[in-house]
């Protein structure tokens, strides 16, 4: 796939200056089949600059690519490609000490069935070493993480002789991603991880999806210690229509699972946390409106960040997702709520009839803290490509790459 040089940086609204930038920023891919593009994941280089990691998705949202790229502290994009290479779903992006990008995710195999795999990119966005994980069996990758220079990933493996994919953690130094089989917990149900997190003794918690003991998926979460060998498992009591699943430990390394709800019918959105303490025993559980969890982050001030998207009817007659985020107190009461609107996009400029007839939607799909205290979260937007307001009216829209910066307390207007 051909990708011209120079891309364009469709929108950049400053909100407000503190200490360092905050604000809003959106980027435009050029790459005319794979139009659509949303950020999964980001790290901080130590030279301030930012690598995201995200997928290109063509029209019919059926087919995604590798996008790679990297903004410096203020939100300039410095480079950006995406790669003609077909993926089913990318999950995380590492920094070796090199600050070479090691990101992993699933793709399509010869066989049809899922294989995980690696690569990593310098910071132009060059390719480097390609490496995958070379075993018999399919492997779905559910998430990683990385602690000590170690990363540690959750997979499900399907055994050989039951078919079953069950949960399996890997091991790989960040510098030389060449993972191999840490423990594999047998199951006599299809168990699919969906995050994993390692707490300062280098004790793993998994959430899992659990397929086939009831109509639908049923979370398991699971503690091992730091060989792999399964300490308590522990079956959470949530609404089985949760969309998304995530972890983060806190200051007490007591473990939170947000599930992430959008309701089809009110259409309004919910997150219930809950936590877990050492001992696998539920002490908590919080509900918290208008947002649907796309993931958490514990923040330097044992805050916790939660962003996703908030989904509301629109004019009566459409629904639309507002990108947003909450950050908790470590009581999990609500310290800050916010979303993007209306005065955070270019939609505001576009004439009335153009607003009601398609209404900007937005989501976060990740959220960092950076070295100096700023929160970074990033997504997708829907925009037009346009040039003036004609334009505006016959564009077809597409996703682009958002980020948002905002201070350290989550302000940024």
């Amino acid at each position: 796939m051909k990708i011209k040089a120079i891309l364009s940086v469709i929108f950049i609204a400053i909100l407000k200056m503190s200490y360092s930038q905050t604000g809003v920023f959106y980027y435009s891919d050029s790459v005319s089949d794979r139009p659509n593009v949303h950020i999964i994941d980001m790290k901080e280089a130590t030279d301030k600059s930012i690598y995201l990691l995200g997928e290109s998705k063509n029209t019919g949202f059926d087919s995604s690519a590798v996008w790679f790229g990297r903004i410096d502290a203020k939100g300039k994009m410095l480079n950006q490609v995406s790669r003609g290479t077909d993926v089913e779903s990318l999950k995380k992006i590492f920094l070796s000490s090199e600050e070479k990008a090691l990101y992993i995710g699933n793709k399509p195999s010869y066989t049809g069935k899922p294989q995980s795999f690696s690569n990593y990119y310098t910071k132009e966005g060059k390719p480097k070493d390609l490496s995958v994980m070379a075993l018999s069996y399919p492997i779905i990758l559910g998430d990683a993480v990385s602690s000590n220079n170690t990363i540690y990933a959750a997979q499900a493996n399907q055994d050989k002789e039951t078919k079953l994919f069950n949960l399996a953690i890997v091991k790989a130094p960040v510098d030389k991603y060449m993972p191999f089989n840490m423990c594999t917990i047998k199951s006599d149900f299809h168990e699919v991880p969906a995050a994993i997190a390692v707490n300062s003794k280098n004790e793993i918690i998994v959430a899992c999806l659990r397929i086939g003991e009831q109509e639908n998926s049923v979370p398991v979460i699971y503690k091992l210690d730091a060989e792999g060998k399964e300490l308590w498992k522990f079956k959470p009591d949530v609404d089985f229509s949760f969309l998304n699943m995530a972890l983060t430990l806190d200051s007490k390394e007591d473990i939170l699972i947000s599930f992430g709800y959008r309701d089809n019918v009110n259409y309004t959105s919910l997150s219930v946390i809950k936590k877990l303490n050492t001992k696998g025993e539920e002490i908590q559980t919080e509900f918290i409106t208008d947002i649907k969890s796309n993931g958490m982050e514990k923040l330097k001030n044992g805050k916790i960040l939660l962003y996703g998207g908030n989904f509301k009817a629109y004019d009566n007659r459409m629904i639309i997702s507002r990108g947003c985020f909450t950050i908790l107190n470590e009581d999990l009461s609500v310290s800050v709520a916010d979303e993007l609107n209306e005065s955070d996009n270019p939609e505001k400029s576009f004439p009335k009839d153009v607003v009601l007839d398609n209404p900007i939607c937005s989501e976060f799909m990740t959220g960092i803290q950076l070295v100096d205290g700023r929160i970074l979260l990033g997504g997708r937007i829907l925009l037009p490509d346009y040039t003036d307001v004609e334009s505006i009216k016959e564009s077809k829209r597409t996703n682009k790459a958002v980020v948002l910066f905002t201070n350290a307390e989550g302000k940024f207007r």
